[in-house]
């Protein structure tokens, strides 16, 4: 085994590392903007002119969809991040069979424990129960 190819395996090790914990911040900061979330829809709640509550739902739909992306340290998104370090990995190691396909192991298994759906609903679930009832308090508005 190449030396240059272990200590390759190691940088990748460490780039999966660093992923996930960028995943994760992430889904704590989506938490903190799901309380403000719900905050902003009670208060948009206590606008008596339907007009103007109207308007308050939109721009508090886009300042969140806006603030929910300034969040991200990684802008591009996190499949086009797996992607690249699964290219990375295959033109990297490609000397070492082992090596190799142990990263991509990793980089599958983290792509399966902490984006799939069932994940990010567990570890950001105060974001989406607030996302939930922002849409049904702004579905609400139509049939009040």
């Amino acid at each position: 085994m190449s030396e240059t190819q272990e200590a390759v395996f190691e940088q990748f090790n460490k780039k999966i590392s660093d992923f996930k914990s960028n995943i994760q911040q992430y889904h704590s900061a989506l938490n903190d903007e799901g309380i403000w979330l719900f905050l902003s829809t009670l208060g948009c709640w206590g606008i008596p002119d339907s007009r103007f509550k109207f308007v308050a739902f939109v721009i508090t739909l886009f300042l969140f969809l806006w603030r929910v992306q300034e969040r991200r340290r990684e802008k591009r998104s996190f499949s086009n991040v797996i992607n690249s370090l699964k290219d990375e990995i295959q033109s990297h190691l490609q000397e070492n069979e082992v090596f190799r396909d142990a990263a991509l192991h990793r980089l599958d298994q983290l792509s399966k424990k902490q984006l799939s759906l069932a994940s990010v609903t567990r570890s950001a679930l105060p974001f989406v129960v607030a996302w939930i009832f922002f849409g049904i308090s702004f579905a609400y508005l139509f049939t009040w």
